[in-house]
């Protein structure tokens, strides 16, 4: 059995999008509760960060669920949670290393992000998501193709 790229690619694109939303939405309401959001003005919502983050998690997500076995419901919201954070880390060490931060602050920034992701909920959000959106999988089954006879339409 092994779930179909339409369904690996919608599940992917529901924990994405979700929980980026969810994010989104509960940073710029406490930036505006807490009237800091002038200090926000001039800085972007969507950043290159969350272009390249956002690609990589769908990716990521999609080919779990399309090569891996299925799984029961509890365990494919644990291995998509794992991915979905450790995608999180990788992708804010490498794009702070490349625009010329250190490793050790790379990394330094990459848990304090992480820290926000919770803090916001954005991590908590994959994670029901992921729960949630797995139990709509397809699954679909290979079936062996019976090989052509081209006698077999002559016999009685």
């Amino acid at each position: 059995m092994f779930t179909p790229w339409r369904s690996a690619t919608a599940y992917a694109a529901v924990i994405t999008a979700g929980s980026f939303a969810v994010g989104t939405v509960i940073t710029v309401g406490y930036s505006l509760a807490a009237g800091s959001w002038e200090d926000w003005e001039n800085s972007l919502l969507f950043t290159r960060y969350h272009a390249i983050f956002l690609a990589v998690v769908f990716t990521v997500l999609a080919v779990a669920r399309r090569v891996c076995a299925p799984l029961p419901r509890w365990r494919a919201a644990v291995v998509d949670s794992g991915l979905y954070t450790l995608v999180m880390l990788v992708v804010s060490v490498i794009t702070s290393i490349a625009e010329g931060v250190g490793v050790g602050e790379a990394v330094d920034w990459a848990f304090v992000e992480m820290t926000f992701a919770l803090l916001t909920l954005q991590i908590p959000t994959a994670y029901v998501l992921s729960w949630w959106a797995s139990e709509r999988l397809t699954l679909a089954v290979h079936v062996p193709r019976r090989p052509s006879d081209p006698t077999a339409r002559f016999e009685g």
